[in-house]
């Protein structure tokens, strides 16, 4: 069988015939079971997957994978995910299952289907797959998911007790979740998943990926020196700021402190300092501003420039220490 689609039918219990010439497919197996706009139907949109839109019948197999209506028994494929090992009758795996499947994929050659709106025809979109390289067939595009990738899968689940899937996919996360989590510990699951934002995979990984109960933190601390006299500058101007104690839900959880810090940091060291002491709005003749002019004034040229450039560079997690370190200095 030369599609995959062969093989997904052929799961779902049709039988080849003596072959024919199909708008989906293109040489099929399969004998012709039904005309093309009988079974495309004026809706149909996906014409960049079919093999021949100019064709006018199609195949038994393709019929299998793309007629059928919500309520109809057995239901339309489009609102499954499917597993179809060659060889085996079909699967319709939970989306909670995908993540296992991911991870321990079949021995036999295989095509997977995830579905995620349930809508469209993922299927077409899919392609034979093996344990080492598969090519998911997903709404908006095929997904390649390859054995390094469990580290991405793992990356997620680790933050996923904390922080849901559109806080990751977005990097939009809530500094007091990241404190939760531990500051270092949600530094080196994002190192992972930062490189692939905006991608179809991220998407698919974050939609199946397991979420477990929080567990204690345990790994070494992946911040530095300059990390935490950053973090300390923050909590500093945090101490100082007015915003804050008018709304520190707003000014923590609501991302408030981070957006001002990634709108003010691409300046001097000295100059985001000033810029976020007025969107913060602090007090110049705060103690702790005080205590943040002394600490600058001691530090060298080359860790002015290390502490801006981390500022910079890793926002979410400084903000994030600096709650951290705030929360500490209270208890």
């Amino acid at each position: 069988m030369t599609s995959h689609l062969h093989i997904v039918a052929a799961s779902r219990g049709v039988s080849a015939g003596v072959g024919c010439l199909c708008a989906v497919c293109g040489i099929s197996p399969f004998n012709i079971e039904r005309t093309a706009s009988d079974v495309l139907g004026p809706n149909f949109s996906d014409y960049d997957c079919i093999a021949d839109p100019g064709h006018e019948s199609v195949c038994a197999a393709c019929v299998s994978c793309l007629s059928g209506r919500p309520g109809d028994d057995p239901p339309p494929l489009r609102t499954m995910h499917v597993l179809s090992i060659v060889g085996e009758p079909a699967r319709y795996p939970a989306t909670k299952e995908l993540s296992e499947i991911l991870r321990t994929p079949p021995d036999q050659p295989f095509v997977l289907v995830w579905a995620a709106s349930r809508k469209r025809h993922a299927v077409l979109r899919a392609g034979m797959s093996t344990a080492d390289r598969m090519v998911i067939g997903a709404d908006e595009g095929s997904v390649v998911f390859e054995r390094q990738h469990v580290l991405l899968l793992d990356a997620v689940e680790s933050l996923r007790p904390w922080h849901n899937s559109d806080e990751i996919e977005s990097g939009q996360y809530q500094a007091t979740r990241i404190a939760s989590m531990s500051a270092d510990r949600w530094a080196a699951a994002e190192a992972v998943v930062a490189p692939h934002r905006g991608t179809t995979l991220l998407s698919l990984v974050c939609a199946v990926a397991r979420r477990s109960d929080p567990t204690p933190p345990t790994e070494v601390p992946v911040y530095d020196e300059i990390d935490e006299r950053a973090a300390q500058l923050l909590r500093q101007l945090a101490d100082a700021s007015d915003l804050r104690r008018s709304d520190g839900v707003r000014f923590w959880s609501g991302g408030l402190f981070t957006r001002r810090l990634r709108l003010c940091a691409s300046a001097s060291l000295r100059d985001t300092v000033a810029g976020l002491m007025r969107h913060l709005q602090c007090a110049p003749t705060h103690t702790a501003i005080t205590e943040m002019h002394i600490d600058l004034d001691r530090a060298t040229a080359a860790e002015t420039s290390q502490i801006a450039s981390a500022l910079r560079s890793r926002p979410e997690l400084l903000v994030a220490l600096a709650y951290q370190r705030m929360k500490e200095d209270r208890a």
